[in-house]
């Protein structure tokens, strides 16, 4: 086999792989960066100027990346994870709502302790809850510092 031939399905392969992992990403959807020292501009996107004192001071708050699925009736347990930078050791608060009919999350405020990574809630579909796609949004607010917010998707399934 010519050696530029084989070089060139070795980089082709390298790159699928690549792009297999990327588009993979993890298991997790996460939010922008919060806390004393989180590095972002008011559209939750990270800023190119140094207007942060240390980056390390931060956190992110995470929830299941797939989208959830429920029947009616149904109860399911998720974990709502704490991604902490290696200096940021505050509680942060998360409160969690929805506007789905039928779709309740217990407990709908959490704290998130100094040291503790995640927490598990529970989802519960009402025998009568609304058919579909849920938003569920999650925010976490530091004692001292910039909140952030993320969403989950839930699909309430009609039960046979």
């Amino acid at each position: 086999m010519d050696l530029n031939v084989s070089s060139t399905y070795r980089i082709a392969i390298v790159s699928l792989t690549l792009s297999v992992m990327v588009a993979a990403g993890g298991c997790e959807k996460e939010s922008g960066l919060g806390g004393p020292g989180a590095p972002v501009n008011n559209s939750g996107s990270m800023t190119t100027d140094n207007s942060t004192e240390n980056s390390a001071n931060t956190f992110v708050l995470t929830v299941p990346a797939s989208q959830i699925e429920i029947t009616q009736g149904e109860t399911k347990t998720i974990s709502i994870g704490l991604e902490r930078g290696s200096e940021f050791t505050q509680a942060v608060d998360v409160s969690l709502s929805t506007t789905a009919s039928g779709l309740s999350i217990t407990p709908t405020q959490i704290n998130i302790a100094s040291g503790q990574t995640n927490v598990e809630v529970v989802l519960t579909a009402a025998a009568d809850a609304n058919v579909g796609v849920a938003k569920i949004a999650a925010t976490g607010k530091p004692q001292t510092g910039k909140s952030v917010m993320t969403n989950l998707d839930v699909e309430i399934q009609r039960k046979e």
